[in-house]
């Protein structure tokens, strides 16, 4: 009876070791201990590390759409990670274009189709393409560019050409075919792009840029076209020569008739009248 008694109670104490220790594991795994599951991945607490953060910027990522007005906000913005761009910081991921047509430049005819064109603003040009409009003409015709062709002293084509403040360059177009002879007048017109990083230059500071910020960290793109100011092209056509001058054709020969006098001739001798007698 003994035996069995002391048995039941060293069963008894080894299943309340079990229970307590089974007890104690379970404690640990809700805590969070040593080998827990969520110690090995990561614990989501939203930061570097756990893809399933709706933070943008906590994974340096955004959706790289700007506009002219700055970098557009993201939206749930979390905890500053440093990761990604402020919307009031920083410059523009794209340049910003503007059309200004109009901007006032100058030039010279030089004659032979050609007329140089002058940058009379304050900052540097690119002249993109120069194009032609006939304006006065005695019969319709073609017009093709050919400033390669003009006496360039030194000054480039205007075509592609950046043309800093105050130097020119130069323009040129012919006459299609056989064109008519008389008096042709040509308008040029001179497309052009500025960079803009200053309000304090030509043409900068057209009233249609007013407000518009610019920086060299920030520059603005200003483009258009113009014929303010640019001189228009004069061509003179010749005619053929014009016949000489020949003398009138001379009729047939006329005889002019004696002069008159106041004298009677006498009558012409003749064989029959006797001769004169000798005395």
């Amino acid at each position: 009876m003994a035996t069995s008694r002391t048995r039941a109670i060293v069963m008894a104490g080894i299943l309340g070791l079990v229970a307590i220790l089974g007890v104690v594991w379970l404690v640990g795994v809700a805590t969070g201990g040593p080998g827990s599951s969520t110690d090995a991945a990561g614990a989501g607490d939203g930061y570097a590390g756990d893809s399933s953060s709706s933070d943008p910027l906590a994974t340096g990522t955004t959706d790289g759409s700007f506009s002219d007005d700055g970098p557009s906000p993201s939206s749930g913005v979390g905890p500053s990670s440093g990761a990604g761009p402020s919307s009031s910081a920083g410059p523009r991921s794209q340049r910003r274009s503007i059309r200004v047509d109009g901007v006032r430049l100058d030039g010279n005819p030089t004659g032979d189709g050609c007329a140089t064109i002058i940058n009379k603003t304050s900052a540097p040009a690119v002249m993109t393409n120069v194009t032609f409009t006939l304006k006065k003409s005695p019969a319709p015709v073609g017009l093709t560019p050919a400033s390669s062709a003009c006496d360039n002293g030194g000054d480039p084509p205007c075509e592609g050409a950046r043309v800093q403040e105050g130097d020119q360059c130069l323009a040129g177009v012919r006459l299609k075919g056989r064109p008519a002879p008389g008096e042709y007048l040509i308008g040029v017109n001179v497309s052009y792009r500025y960079t803009c990083t200053s309000v304090e230059d030509d043409p900068c500071n057209y009233p249609s840029l007013r407000g518009v910020p610019m920086s060299p960290e920030d520059p603005v793109d200003v483009y258009g076209t113009t014929a303010n100011n640019v001189p228009d092209i004069e061509i003179f056509v010749e005619g053929p020569p014009s016949p000489e001058a020949s003398p009138p054709a001379s009729g047939p020969d006329e005889v002019s008739p004696p002069p008159a006098t106041d004298e009677i001739p006498s009558p012409a001798a003749t064989e029959d009248d006797p001769a004169p007698e000798e005395t």
